[in-house]
């Protein structure tokens, strides 16, 4: 299940990043710096580091070549050493990019990363067929596609102890989601009917679920220390026990982490303090225009975008924000760059899921420190592709 989409929805054409603006989020000391920022403050440490050893062992090795034995060492010290320092220190900062495409990949490759959905599991029930879904479950199976050997997915949830919880277990398995985490609790999987026959897709949620009752222990403490992202939405927060349970589990991840929200508004589920404490949680947040015009009215921000997306960023310290517009394509905003991506027309067979498609090629790309513009196109390639399959994973 996924945010509302248009009829035909976009496949990107390439657009430069628009106007800096600048936004911000959340690191260990409480300032998120952008991806960007990061990999090449990385680059210029080592680029500094490296070639400052190498200079000073140069200097400090001089009286092979100097009849002065005693100029050696204060030579590596004053003068090499530093100097190579300095030098080795703009090289890495202004080589980043190409240092990190060239280098990087594979250091990401030999390390795989730990890649969390938690929150609903459940069958989206059309009037002819009914599909696998659920938001962080959809993330789950399209993160672990894109990410291949790069990433471990988990899905943390619950189903029921009938069929459907059965063959949501094996749906998950098959696309490589770990389903150790997933539990099992008295209530039935939970389903939801779908209306695909106006404009905006609608929803019914059956209520109590199973997913609404996850309970919290150990294993998830332990998986939350050694995550590296997880995807969490406001719809699964819908009950006491889950709520307190998501919101444990996202707290707990390192500060490092992506803790990226799905503002998942589905009515009668539209808790305004539930949405602002998991803004507060949150470093990463994807939503679309509806979802967006009601944090707006609810936090009193007048600006259109991207202008009050960067006012959202500002006011909870996010590391990223995408805005979802249908044909329109999108809009992603991090740190003081902003790309907005125009959008190229596919026939729509099933739009349900393209959002979380969305929202897994994000954290794809973030994980990856791909640029901004780059990391918006292929997450909104990757969704027009879930709109031109039935069902949200093809």
């Amino acid at each position: 299940m996924s945010g509302t989409l248009d009829r035909r929805t976009p496949v990107p054409k390439t657009n430069p990043s628009i106007a800096c603006l600048r936004g911000s989020g959340k690191n260990v000391s409480g300032t998120f710096l952008p991806l960007a920022q990061v990999t090449r403050a990385e680059w210029t440490i080592r680029g500094g580091c490296g070639l400052g050893f190498v200079s000073f062992l140069l200097g400090f090795l001089s009286p092979i070549f100097l009849s002065d034995s005693n100029l050696g060492p204060l030579l590596g010290i004053v003068v090499t050493g530093p100097l190579g320092c300095v030098v080795g220190g703009l090289l890495g900062f202004w080589l980043a990019p190409e240092l990190e495409q060239r280098f990087g990949a594979g250091r990401t490759e030999r390390r795989r990363r730990v890649v969390v959905g938690i929150g609903e599991v459940l069958w989206d029930v059309f009037p002819d067929h009914d599909s696998f879904g659920g938001a962080p479950a959809n993330f789950a199976c399209v993160v672990a596609k894109l990410g291949k050997n790069r990433v471990s997915v988990l899905m943390v949830s619950a189903v029921g102890d009938d069929q459907r919880g059965e063959r949501a277990i094996a749906e998950l398995r098959a696309r490589g989601v770990d389903t150790s985490l997933v539990q099992r609790n008295e209530h039935a999987t939970g389903e939801v009917v779908v209306d695909v026959s106006g404009d905006e897709v609608r929803y019914e949620i059956t209520s109590p679920a199973a997913w609404d009752a996850i309970e919290w222990n150990d294993e998830l403490a332990a998986l939350a220390r050694r995550c590296h992202a997880v995807c969490f939405g406001s719809l699964a927060q819908r009950m006491d026990r889950s709520r307190t349970t998501i919101r444990r589990f996202v707290d707990a991840t390192p500060p490092t982490a992506l803790r990226v929200l799905d503002v998942n508004l589905r009515p009668p589920h539209e808790d305004r303090d539930v949405v602002l404490e998991s803004l507060r949680l949150a470093n990463v947040v994807k939503l679309n225009d509806n979802e967006l015009a009601t944090l707006c009215a609810w936090l009193s921000i007048a600006a259109e975008p991207p202008q009050s997306l960067v006012e959202l960023a500002r006011r909870f310290e996010l590391r990223a924000i995408a805005l979802t517009r249908g044909s329109r394509g999108a809009i992603l905003a991090s740190g003081n760059e902003v790309s907005e991506q125009e959008g190229v027309a596919v026939d729509v067979v099933d739009p349900v899921g393209a959002g979380d498609a969305f929202a897994a090629a994000l954290v794809d790309g973030l994980l990856r420190a791909k640029p901004i513009a780059e990391i918006n196109q292929a997450a909104c390639e990757v969704a027009a592709r879930a709109c031109a399959s039935r069902g949200a994973l093809g």
